[in-house]
């Protein structure tokens, strides 16, 4: 008999086509996608309360209090404690402190402290090293406060120390605060 050819496509080149039509919507789905990710972080960037009760972001939310062994006011005080022991530049006193609270309570602690993690894992090295940089900041910012202690003290006694007339020649004429003009 007479082979017939088709007009139509084969089976095997409308299989391909059939392929190729897939690979090219699923491409422009992936672009889709990918845009709208990137609107909608852009949007939880600028508008974080809008997207407060979001499920992603109930993902991500702080460990339950329950599950902690320690409370709030507990944690505070431990951080405190971190705080006076590294106040000589050495955080290994405070690390070892830390190393003893359980994965959870760190955890807590780093939320009360509002340390964020970024975009690593809260891992138990991770989190531990995010309070440690929090006390680390608290270390060098307390230090800075008493060298300014220090300074205005310091400006304070010079202030007090200086004459308290308005003029050398006249000793009887004490400084007025309110005169714009120092008298010469």
């Amino acid at each position: 008999m007479n082979e017939h050819k088709d007009p139509f496509n084969t089976p095997i080149e409308e299989a391909e086509r059939l392929a190729l039509e897939i690979r090219t919507i699923k491409e422009t789905l992936r672009e889709i996608l990918r845009r709208v990710t990137q609107i909608e972080n852009r949007a939880r960037r600028s508008f974080p309360r809008e997207f407060a009760n979001d499920k992603r972001s109930a993902a991500i939310s702080v460990p339950p209090s329950s599950m902690c062994s320690k409370t709030e006011e507990e944690l505070r005080r431990v951080y405190q404690e971190c705080i006076d022991l590294s106040r000589g530049g050495d955080l290994e006193p405070a690390a070892a402190k830390l190393s003893a609270l359980s994965t959870m309570d760190i955890a807590q602690l780093r939320t009360i402290l509002g340390a964020p993690l970024g975009k690593k894992k809260p891992t138990r090295k991770n989190l531990v090293d995010v309070v440690l940089a929090r006390i680390n900041e608290s270390v060098l910012i307390s230090q800075h406060q008493n060298r300014r202690e220090l300074v205005d003290s310091e400006e304070n006694a010079e202030m007090h120390s200086l004459p308290s007339r308005k003029s050398v020649g006249d000793p009887t004429v004490p400084i007025d605060a309110d005169d714009p003009k120092p008298a010469i």
